[in-house]
């Protein structure tokens, strides 16, 4: 919340779910969207102050792809080219990378991922 002043965040993608989905809901907006794409870190409950979602107005949004049909998954990443990519070449959004490996460290590289020690992506560079 100090990265907000307070305010909040208007959209959260999240890919961790129950063990982080309490703090999101907290770092949301008034009007913000919490928008679940997976659940890597582990658990699929978590609770919920339902007084948070309608004091502040929030909208929790669950997203799975893999059950959509070829056309739709087509739309929905023609749509996030359309609408997010220029905010990336802007530099108001980015990816946040962990850390990087050489190609030659890819077995360094799976055993930090299977550590579940990173907060954002794991790089491989080529030589």
């Amino acid at each position: 919340m100090a990265a907000t002043d307070k305010r909040g965040v208007d959209v959260i993608m999240d890919t961790i779910g129950g063990t982080a989905f309490e703090d999101h809901i907290k770092s949301l907006a008034v009007k913000g969207r919490l928008v679940n794409l997976a659940r890597l870190g582990g658990a699929s409950t978590a609770l919920v102050d339902i007084n948070l979602l309608w004091l502040n107005r929030l909208k929790l949004i669950g997203a799975r792809f893999r059950t959509r049909r070829e056309q739709e998954r087509l739309d929905c990443i023609q749509a996030c080219a359309r609408d997010l990519l220029p905010f990336f070449r802007e530099g108001k959004l980015r990816l946040p990378i962990d850390r990087t490996f050489p190609m030659d460290a890819i077995a360094d590289a799976y055993a930090y991922i299977a550590s579940s020690q990173h907060m954002g992506k794991i790089v491989l560079v080529a030589d």
